[in-house]
């Protein structure tokens, strides 16, 4: 466990990158969301009906404004995996607490992820719907290498998730440039 704490503690491998992911997360997808008009119509630059009857622009809103509402849940779930993370670096909560809270956010990352896969995207925004979906899919993997880690004190599965959530930065940041050049 004390190799645990120290690789928290020196590196904070994880909480760095998952205090990283949330902001790429706030800017990224908040950037191209905040259901600003000027945004959505510059977003929805394909004006044809869709096939049930409404336009890219309204079908665009729409969406956007579903993954404001996942993100933000999914958001929450992860900053509270860095308070649990930074408390149990610093000694502040044990392992057992620390596995728990873990597995809540854990659960509600799930959510997250399922709600995002069940909508269904504009077909201009379906290359970040696809990116959005493998980075959330990175971020489950690495809370459940995150729990494996603390629960069999093994520090290369904590560096999984490290880097697995600098694969989901990665794919964040991609995502936020295929919104860059779609509006």
């Amino acid at each position: 466990m004390n190799k645990i704490r120290k690789l928290s503690r020196n590196g904070k491998i994880a909480i760095a990158s998952l205090c990283i992911i949330v902001l790429v997360m706030a800017i990224g997808i908040y950037g191209i969301t905040n259901n600003n008009p000027n945004t959505i119509q510059s977003v929805a630059t394909d004006t044809q009906p869709q096939t049930n009857g409404t336009s890219s622009a309204k079908a665009t809103s729409d969406y956007t404004t579903k993954v404001d509402s996942i993100s933000k849940n999914a958001n929450n779930a992860l900053n509270d995996s860095y308070t649990i993370l930074e408390k149990y670096a610093n000694g502040a909560i044990d392992q057992d607490t620390a596995v728990s809270r873990l597995q809540k956010d854990k659960a509600s990352l799930n959510n997250a992820l399922t709600e995002i896969q069940s909508l269904t995207p504009p077909q201009n925004l379906q290359n970040f719907h696809n990116l959005l979906i493998s980075g959330f899919q990175d971020l489950n993997q690495a809370l459940t290498l995150e729990i494996n880690g603390l629960q069999n004190n093994n520090a290369d599965d904590l560096q999984s998730a490290a880097d697995l959530t600098d694969s989901a930065i990665s794919k964040f940041k991609q995502a936020k440039q295929e919104t860059n050049q779609t509006a």
